[in-house]
């Protein structure tokens, strides 16, 4: 049943016969004596449905096939999505009312009535070629095709096309169909068009496994392709419900915790879609650099009024000199020192270590000038708020920062102060120096905010890349993502990261806590065990500590000899 405007009840009595009529077909024609129709009745009077004499009345188009065509085009904001909806809607009402049977000029009078006020004053301003393109409507809707959507950029739009990947938690139906409307402005023919649209789908969905499954398929359609997808989905969606609510309890800092480097031992791993060497290729610049730099320059402040102290250079042994002058012309060729002639006020010694790996490891005394320089006073992460964010994650990996402090460049006027002396003569720090007493808060601070609004764990130079999940495959799909954020973000930054300290997709989590000064790391179990041996706190008083800070008093205090139960507090670990 179809329903009609008020002015169509003549219409009715027409099809379904008129009592006053044979056959409801006749029409009322103009007599001889009608020479001018009757004044219209007032509005509401019984007489105001009736034609008048003489008078043939044709219903609206619409009316007489009981279809309307619903709403204006909207020419405010995103014009073009909504002129492609209309036109659609527009093609539709043209077959449903067989509108093509009409001449050109009603067609195109219904079209411009139909289209809304907004838009005719858009067709008034076209210019047309000749007078008759007016009466075109094909010409017209061209019209308004260059207008809304303008000149089509066929190589941008395959661009776009094949940038589309699946968004997280977006269905596969959803996918599938906007690639369907990207697929419609790429130009493509149609024996190719479901192909493309297969091959999108395999290589832009976010499940790796369902993406291994749908490659191992030789003959593989774009129905079946899109079927796999769906039952991939529909079996996840299962597990998650059969492997029931996740676990809340978070661990706290007085179970038997490790934030050292161990021993190496066998490790569960999570198989992994990249081995370290592809994401070492992959991300040349990020692993491949000698030297990073974070944007932007690091100010050193002196207190006004500090006495500067010039100390003379250290003596070096002979075995070492070789060493020492090839370090400092690597050095130097890094950009990191810089050979200084003019007087300053401050001159530090020059300490000299031997690494395991028989390199030199160099940096200032810094003693006198630490006793007049300013700090940031950044506080660190503290454990216990950190644990809460990992007691959900199932895979892990760390990343080392390489030559961290050197990532932060020194302020010219910030330089002068960090000069020390050699024996092949003064040279001042060009990048962040170890030694001084603000550098380790100067350089977590940078690195804090080079890295914000990642879901990672910074503690000194490590990182700590985390993935969550109900599910191994879900939390290894989350941790991925994290990882090439980060990896983006170093890239964009300036972050270099050491290759060979790189550990991949672990099953446990180990939070490294290294510091630049002393190379010793901290085992939580070895701290509680000798607090407890010594009854100085227990482990729930420890627990509750707002800061880790302790451990380097009582460093200092093991460095004179002291002993607490007869067990060393600290284990150094190099």
């Amino acid at each position: 049943m179809v329903c009609l405007v008020n002015t169509s009840s003549r219409l009715w009595r027409g099809r379904h016969g008129d009592p006053e009529t044979k056959n409801g077909c006749e029409r009322r024609l103009a007599t001889p004596d009608s020479e001018t129709a009757p004044e219209a009745p007032p509005p509401g009077s019984s007489q105001q449905t009736q034609a008048p004499q003489g008078v043939v009345q044709h219903p609206p188009f619409g009316a007489m096939t009981g279809i309307m065509l619903h709403g204006k085009l909207v020419t405010t904001e995103n014009v073009a999505d909504n002129w492609k909806v209309w036109k659609q809607m527009w093609s539709n009402y043209m077959v449903i009312t067989q509108l093509e049977m009409k001449p050109p000029a009603y067609k195109v009078a219904l079209f411009l009535h139909c289209i809304g006020v907004d838009a005719l004053k858009i067709f008034n301003g076209f210019q047309f070629d000749s007078a008759d393109d007016k009466n075109d409507l094909r010409k017209i809707i061209q019209k308004f095709d260059e207008f809304t959507i303008g000149e089509l950029n066929e190589t941008f739009e395959r661009y776009t096309f094949n940038s589309r990947n699946q968004q997280e938690k977006e269905s596969i139906d959803a996918y599938v169909t906007a690639l369907r409307t990207l697929a419609k402005t790429c130009n493509l023919c149609d024996c190719m068009r479901d192909s493309i649209i297969r091959d999108r789908i395999v290589l832009g969905i976010q499940d790796h496994r369902t993406r291994k499954r749908l490659l191992q398929e030789r003959s593989l359609t774009l129905a079946k392709c899109i079927d796999l997808c769906k039952s991939s989905d529909a079996t996840n969606l299962q597990l998650k419900t059969i492997s029931g609510a996740p676990n809340e309890d978070v661990p706290t800092v007085t179970q038997n915790l490790t934030i050292a480097k161990p021993p190496e031992r066998p490790r569960a791993k999570v198989k992994s879609v990249q081995t370290a060497d592809e994401i070492v290729a992959a991300y040349p610049e990020v692993f491949q650099r000698e030297l990073g730099a974070i944007p932007g320059t690091v100010h050193l402040e002196v207190e006004q009024g500090a006495t500067p102290v010039l100390a003379p250079p250290r003596r070096v042994p002979t075995s070492l000199q070789v060493k020492l002058r090839k370090e400092l012309d690597r050095l130097q060729q890094l950009e990191v020192i810089a050979p200084i002639d003019e007087p300053t006020p401050w001159v530090s010694s020059l300490a000299v270590a031997v690494k395991k790996s028989r390199a030199l490891r160099s940096c200032i005394d810094a003693r006198p000038p630490n006793t007049a320089m300013k700090r940031e006073r950044y506080r660190p992460p503290v454990l216990k708020n950190i644990l809460p964010e990992l007691s959900k994650a199932k895979v892990f990996s760390t990343v080392d920062l390489k030559s961290g402090y050197w990532h932060c460049v020194l302020s010219p006027e910030s330089s002068v102060p960090t000069t020390f002396a050699t024996l092949y003569g003064r040279y001042r720090w060009i990048r962040l120096p170890f030694g001084l007493s603000p550098s380790s808060e100067i350089s977590q601070n940078h690195l804090t905010h080079a890295l914000e609004n990642l879901p990672v764990v910074r503690i000194a130079d490590d990182i700590l890349i985390y993935g969550t999940g109900e599910i191994d495959e879900e939390a290894t799909a989350n941790h991925d993502r994290s990882l090439r954020d980060l990896l983006q973000r170093c890239k964009d930054r300036g972050i270099v990261l050491n290759p060979d300290k790189m550990k991949l997709r672990m099953s446990e989590n180990l939070l490294s806590m290294n510091t630049e000064e002393s190379q010793e790391s901290v085992s939580i179990g070895e701290f509680t065990s000798t607090m407890e041996s010594a009854d100085a706190v227990s482990q729930d008083s420890w627990g509750n500590l707002p800061d880790i800070e302790i451990p380097a008093v009582l460093k200092s205090l093991e460095r004179n000899g002291v002993k607490f139960g007869g067990v060393p507090f600290i284990s150094t670990t190099s």
